[in-house]
């Protein structure tokens, strides 16, 4: 596996493909930051994420996305190894930008069946915000 630095002339055009296979939201080039991730297997990327900075200790991890196609494929250990990873290699970026805390919004659904959001809310910080929705602070150590 490999992971690289996002690049908006050559990676946007794939990312954008991703969310339309799986119906999100395509958002504008200019939305995304600079300080995203792409992991890969043999080339092949499969998975991204970003930070957006702000002006205080904590970072907002948005747009994690897979491609759909190769994600399909996988079975549920590669997945959470691929997860794993790129949580890994973001966090440390984070952590090289100086954060101290980064911060996420998760859905009940997304919660259910994600074991790293479980293992946020119990070794960091989890505060449900309503019914349906979810707010994840990770400490950066």
């Amino acid at each position: 596996m490999d992971i690289k630095e996002f690049n908006k002339e050559t990676d946007y055009e794939e990312l954008r493909s991703w969310w339309e296979s799986w119906g999100l939201p395509q958002h504008h080039q200019n939305v995304l930051s600079e300080n995203g991730l792409i992991i890969s297997i043999d080339g092949v990327n499969i998975a991204s994420a970003f930070i957006y900075s702000t002006d205080s200790y904590i970072c907002w991890l948005e747009h994690l996305t897979s491609n759909k196609k190769e994600w399909l494929l996988l079975s549920q250990e590669e997945k959470l190894d691929i997860l794993n990873k790129l949580g890994d290699a973001i966090f440390d970026k984070a952590k090289e930008m100086g954060f101290k805390l980064a911060f996420t919004l998760a859905t009940e659904e997304q919660d259910k069946y994600s074991k790293a959001l479980t293992e946020w809310k119990v070794k960091n910080l989890g505060d449900v915000i309503t019914k349906n929705m979810t707010q994840y602070f990770k400490i950066l150590t």
